[in-house]
């Protein structure tokens, strides 16, 4: 998978938590100026990772569940998922190679 998806409260449980394998969430807002940044550096990151691993944007504004039960306080916010687990979170702009560089760190070879 290349593309980035987008993701909702309702699919949350499913999508992210249920379901294994390396997941990454961007949590956005229309509004959020970083947000926007961040935006093209994910659709790179998702496809730099091909199917590796799985790339989700959640809109907070839309969504608000699954931010709070993540203890989203900040947008942009990236949270990655292994097995359902968060094991990363980055907070703000960051490049596509930071990124990368904590996403890879549980692809299994």
């Amino acid at each position: 998978m290349s593309e980035v998806k987008t993701l909702t409260d309702r699919q949350f449980s499913a999508e992210i938590r249920l379901d294994k394998g390396l997941k990454v969430v961007d949590f956005w807002a229309p509004w959020c100026e970083p947000c926007k940044k961040l935006s093209p550096i994910i659709d790179q990151v998702a496809k730099e990772l091909g199917d590796q691993a799985q790339v989700w944007k959640l809109n907070v504004d839309q969504n608000r569940t699954s931010p709070a039960t993540y203890q989203v306080r900040s947008i942009p916010a990236v949270l990655v998922f292994f097995d359902g687990e968060v094991v990363e979170r980055l907070t703000g702009v960051h490049t596509k190679e930071e990124i990368l560089k904590q996403v890879r760190k549980y692809i299994l070879s």
